[in-house]
């Protein structure tokens, strides 16, 4: 696989990911249902991409294949250049929890454990996150960490999440509806977060929402309908969080 260098850079003009003739269905026969038909695009080194689309058009299995949670029928996904190869099982959940971050709508934390532990395990058993205390002050969780899920609201326990997802500080993150369960201040909490994160650290997010007002924070908006990308849109001039008139 190759090596992002130190800067986070990938060289010049090389995509941090690249899906190519994504096929996958689920069910068999006449009901099955042709979720990904043919997906290609390409993410740049810290672009921050917007997939848009009506429920059943294929985001979050787009995002699930492309986050080598589940293998395609055909077609190839490469990262670095690299094809990820589903044989190899020890190389994909390598890749998976060294370069990969995930956020969700549902904040997926352990009930059993503290906001600190939850965020922990999103990091190598043998290397714990050294800068887990710089990471949870720039989400503003510090006073957080010895509570437990049920001790914290929404927005916090998705912070705590996203907490989780950058500890191993990876290349690309995928947030399938990250603020879907939040109101609007949590949500413009949550963006401004990840944008400012983005911003530091030149990580690649690669995000679906249903929300077409998030759609213009995004460098490029891609458009969804029956499995395929029916559209995409570059953004000159992306807005910020405090910019979006919420409807």
């Amino acid at each position: 696989m190759g090596t992002v260098e130190k800067n986070g850079s990938t060289g010049p003009g090389r995509p941090i990911l690249a899906p190519f003739d994504l096929k996958h269905s689920y069910g068999v026969g006449g009901a099955g249902v042709q979720a990904l038909d043919g997906v290609d695009f390409e993410l740049a080194q810290g672009e921050l991409v917007v997939i848009l689309g009506p429920s059943g058009s294929g985001k979050s299995t787009l995002l699930n294949v492309v986050g080598t949670l589940e293998e395609p029928d055909s077609g190839t996904v490469e990262y670095l250049g690299t094809p990820v190869n589903h044989r190899r099982r020890r190389a994909v959940q390598n890749l998976r929890r060294e370069r990969i971050g995930f956020v969700f709508q549902a904040y997926n934390l352990v009930p059993t454990l503290n906001a600190r532990d939850n965020i922990l395990l999103g990091g190598e058993a043998q290397r714990p996150g050294p800068h887990l205390e710089g990471l949870a002050e720039e989400l503003g969780i510090s006073a957080l960490l010895s509570k437990f899920p049920t001790e914290l609201s929404g927005g916090e326990q998705q912070r705590v999440a996203i907490a989780r997802a950058l500890v191993k500080r990876p290349v690309v993150l995928f947030c399938d509806e990250p603020t879907g369960a939040l109101d609007t201040s949590n949500s413009q909490l949550v963006l401004e977060l990840l944008r400012s994160y983005r911003s530091q650290h030149g990580t690649s997010i690669v995000m679906v929402t249903h929300n077409p007002q998030i759609a213009e924070l995004a460098d490029r908006v891609l458009t969804m309908r029956d499995g395929k990308i029916v559209a995409q849109k570059r953004t000159e001039s992306p807005l910020t969080v405090d910019e979006i008139e919420w409807v």
